[in-house]
């Protein structure tokens, strides 16, 4: 979440879409998984994987897109293409794809979390 905040606020990429998306389904997330340390509510596991999951399947989607561009199903703005890489390291790990990590290792987290109890 906070790495979202600084590539778009202190580097100044211009966030996409898909992009947008994905913060839509990680800001809440974190709001979420601090409220579900605290209190024990059966539907915390539940919304939290959902929201990682729906998450995952933007970020996952849009790493697709800056890989294979005609993919785009018209999802994308023309101005601000989904498929412009920012950032990259070691060949694929973009924004996307770390918000997919991110995304991922969350669901897996509740996962363990929940079932250890």
């Amino acid at each position: 979440m906070l790495g979202s905040l600084y590539f778009s606020e202190i580097v100044n990429y211009v966030p996409c879409r898909l992009c947008w998306y994905q913060r839509a389904a990680m800001y809440p997330l974190a709001i979420l998984l601090i409220v579900a340390n605290f209190k024990k509510f059966k539907f915390m596991k539940t919304a939290a994987v959902s929201l990682a999951s729906v998450g995952g399947a933007i970020a996952i989607y849009h790493w697709f897109l800056e890989r294979f561009p005609d993919l785009d199903a018209g999802v994308c703005d023309a101005k601000l293409p989904c498929s412009v890489i920012w950032f990259e390291n070691f060949g694929f790990v973009t924004l996307a794809f770390m918000a997919f990590t991110a995304f991922f290792t969350t669901i897996v987290l509740v996962t363990i979390r929940t079932t250890e109890k």
